[in-house]
C-alpha cells in the first residue's frame, strides 16, 4: 500500500492473503516450475524441507511420506510441533504460515534451515495450490488441528492432551491446476533415500504402492554408485567428516582400477546437489595430493591428474550462509569452503596411508597404472 507517496507494509491478514495464495494461484508456474509431475515434487519437497530443518536442529528423527491413490499426500515428522500461538494480528503462526510469504528464510527465524525445493516459501505454497489442506499440530502437549477450505485456515481446534510432539500435514493438490498430473513416484523415492544418505541419523519411510525405508547410518557413501561388474578400490571407502567455523563437511571416496570405468564426483551443499561444482569440489581436488605425498611418491604431483580422474566421491557440505552462482544452486561460490574440504581430504588420506601403508601405495600405483599418461 502507498500513503502520501510512502509504501507502507501490509498488515491486515486478508491482504496478506490476496497477495500471498491468489498470487500464486494466478501464476503458479513462477513457483513451482511447472504445473506437471516437476511441480507436484516441488510441493512435496516444502514440507519434507521443514521437517529436515527439525532433524538438522536435533529434534526430529522421523519423516514420513504418504502418497495415496485418491491423490492425497501426507508428510509427518516428530519434530516440534509448530507453534498455535497468537501474533499480533490475532492470528496463530502456524494460520500464518498457511497464507503468508515472507521477506526472510523462514517466517520464524529459526536456524539452521535448508530449502529441498527450488522456491522454500514453505506451507504457504502447499496451502496455496491445494484443493483441501489439514495440518496436525502435536506441540507443548497437547493437538491441534488446522483445516484450510478454500485456502483459508480455520482456527487451530484443540483435540486434547498427547504425549508425542511433530507435524503431520495432509494436503489434496488441486486438480483444477493440476489437472490429471501425478507424482513421479519413482523421483519421489529417489530423492528421499538421497537426503537420508545426507542426513545421518535420519529415518525416512516412504509409503505409495509399496513401502520403503531409507536409513544410512554410514552417511555420504550410500550414494556412491553400485560397483557393478568392475571393482574399485580400496574395498572400503575412505570417509570422514569435519566441522569448523560453521561448515559442516562429508566425504566418501574410493577409485576405479580401470580406465574404462573412469571415476565421478558427485558434490552436495545444503543437502542440494552442486552438478556444476564448485569450491567444495575444488578443495576435493587440492586434497588428493595429499595421498601421493603420504604414500612415498617420489613425484606426488604426477599422480594428482590420475587421482582426479579415477576418483568416485560424494562430497557433501552444509554452510547456512551459502552462496551459488546463479538462483538454481548448481555452483556452490564461497571460497572458504575449499580450504575446510581440502584438510577433511588430506587427513582422510593420510589417515589411510599412515594405518594401511601398502594398500594406500597400491592405490596410487595401480592409479598410475590405469590412468597416468
Amino acid at each position: 500500500m502507498i500513503e502520501n507517496g510512502v509504501a507502507e507494509p501490509y498488515s491486515s491478514s486478508s491482504f496478506s492473503v490476496v497477495r500471498s495464495v491468489a498470487g500464486i494461484r494466478k501464476r503458479p508456474g513462477m513457483y513451482i516450475g511447472d504445473v506437471g509431475p516437476r511441480g507436484l515434487g516441488e510441493m512435496l519437497w516444502e514440507l519434507v524441507g521443514n521437517s529436515v530443518d527439525e532433524h538438522l536442529a536435533g529434534r526430529c528423527t522421523t519423516i514420513s511420506v504418504t502418497l495415496e491413490r485418491d491423490g492425497w499426500v501426507t508428510v509427518e515428522d516428530d519434530g516440534r510441533g509448530i507453534p498455535v500461538t497468537q501474533g499480533a494480528d490475532g492470528r496463530s503462526l502456524l494460520e500464518t504460515a498457511l497464507t503468508d510469504l515472507r521477506d526472510s528464510p523462514t517466517l520464524d527465524g529459526h536456524r539452521p534451515h535448508v530449502h529441498l525445493s527450488t522456491i522454500g516459501i514453505g506451507l504457504v505454497l502447499v496451502n496455496a495450490l491445494s484443493e483441501s489442506t489439514v495440518v496436525e499440530t502435536r506441540w507443548k502437549g497437547r493437538r491441534y488441528q488446522v483445516t484450510c477450505a478454500e485456502q483459508e485456515p480455520s482456527p487451530p481446534v484443540d483435540l486434547g492432551p498427547c504425549e508425542s510432539s511433530g507435524t503431520r500435514v495432509r494436503f489434496r493438490p488441486d486438480p483444477a491446476i493440476f489437472g490429471a498430473a501425478h507424482f513421479a513416484h519413482g523421483v519421489v523415492a529417489t530423492r528421499l533415500e538421497e537426503v537420508a544418505a545426507l542426513c545421518k541419523g535420519l529415518d525416512i519411510r516412504f509409503t505409495d504402492e509399496r513401502q520403503f525405508r531409507f536409513h544410512a547410518p554410514g552417511g555420504v557413501q550410500a550414494l556412491l554408485p553400485p560397483e557393478g561388474h568392475f571393482r574399485r578400490i580400496p574395498e572400503r571407502p575412505l570417509t570422514g567428516r569435519l566441522e569448523r567455523d560453521g561448515v559442516e563437511a562429508e566425504i566418501a571416496l574410493q577409485w576405479a582400477t580401470r580406465r574404462c570405468d573412469a571415476g565421478a564426483v558427485r558434490s552436495f551443499a545444503n543437502l542440494y546437489e552442486t552438478k556444476s561444482g564448485g569450491t567444495h569440489v575444488a578443495g576435493l581436488s587440492r586434497g588428493l595430493r595429499a595421498l601421493a605425498v603420504a604414500s612415498g611418491m617420489q613425484d606426488p604431483k604426477s599422480a594428482i591428474g590420475p587421482l582426479k580422474r579415477s576418483a568416485f566421491a560424494v562430497i557433501a557440505v552444509r554452510n547456512f550462509e551459502a552462496h551459488f552462482a546463479g538462483p538454481v544452486r548448481q555452483k556452490l561460490t564461497n571460497p572458504e569452503i575449499a580450504p575446510i574440504v581440502r584438510e577433511l581430504v588430506e587427513r582422510v588420506v593420510q589417515e589411510f596411508a599412515r594405518e594401511r601403508p601398502a594398500e594406500a601405495r597400491a592405490v596410487v600405483e595401480r592409479v598410475l597404472l590405469e590412468f597416468g599418461g
